[in-house]
């Protein structure tokens, strides 16, 4: 349910989205609709990205907040869900993709394939190790792991046959790109401010979102390309928030 927070932000821009990418589409200005589509995808990317590497380091923080310590042995399972809705965003862009462009057929036997590959890593992953056809008993944190690892595939498979369907080149550095800045960021911030002595745990989670929030921002300034920017976008952007903040 945290990291669900993420996804508001996809369903709320989704429909807008499919209006564009049908109506370019239909007129054949394809150049719109790769623009449209990587600059949509890149972003809501990291916005998912961006509340997994503020939440999952404090994974046992939250847990002892929420819900008590008594549950701290799920923890793996909770780090490897928060990863789960990063992709989860990009996989709603392309099914948009596949629909608005007429191309629905090929998403449905992608659906059918994932899902029939998805129940036979979920069995192997749930099952115990002296069942007929033995698997390998990992519990919650193996369908974690089958979760997020099917996801993945699934994602950037449907984004590499995107590519193919239109000629355009397959886009994928940026999902490393985005993690990378965001997970690096959420450990090196929780490190410095956990250890400030004689100050709640709460506090501390404000004042590290805050210097995550911070680094970040110089990190998308200096490479805004993560986003689907460029260095004269980003400037504009910046210069639009500043003169509303003014006229406020």
């Amino acid at each position: 349910q945290f990291a669900a927070v993420s996804l508001l932000a996809t369903t709320s821009i989704l429909r807008i989205f499919w209006k564009e990418i049908a109506e370019a589409h239909h007129r054949r200005d394809m150049d719109k609709v790769e623009n449209l589509y990587l600059k949509t995808s890149r972003g809501l990317f990291f916005v998912g990205a961006l509340m997994a590497g503020y939440l999952l380091p404090w994974t046992p923080e939250i847990i002892t907040l929420t819900i008590s310590k008594a549950y701290l042995g799920g923890g793996a399972t909770m780090m490897l869900m928060f990863l789960y809705p990063v992709h989860q965003s990009t996989g709603q862009i392309c099914n948009t993709m596949f629909y608005a462009t007429g191309k629905s057929r090929v998403q449905v036997v992608q659906g059918v394939i994932f899902m029939f590959c998805s129940i036979i890593v979920a069995y192997f992953m749930l099952a115990p190790a002296g069942a007929w056809i033995g698997g390998f008993g990992l519990k919650s944190v193996g369908l974690a792991y089958k979760m997020v690892i099917m996801q993945f595939l699934f994602v950037n498979v449907q984004s590499w046959v995107l590519a193919k369907l239109f000629n355009w080149k397959y886009d994928w550095k940026y999902q490393i790109a985005s993690l990378i800045v965001v997970l690096l960021s959420g450990w090196v911030t929780k490190y410095l401010i956990f250890f400030i002595p004689s100050v709640p745990v709460i506090i501390k989670m404000g004042i590290a979102g805050c210097a995550y929030l911070c680094i970040v921002a110089v990190a998308l300034y200096r490479q805004p390309w993560i986003i689907g920017l460029n260095a004269q976008e980003m400037r504009m952007a910046i210069s639009r928030v500043s003169l509303k903040n003014m006229l406020k």
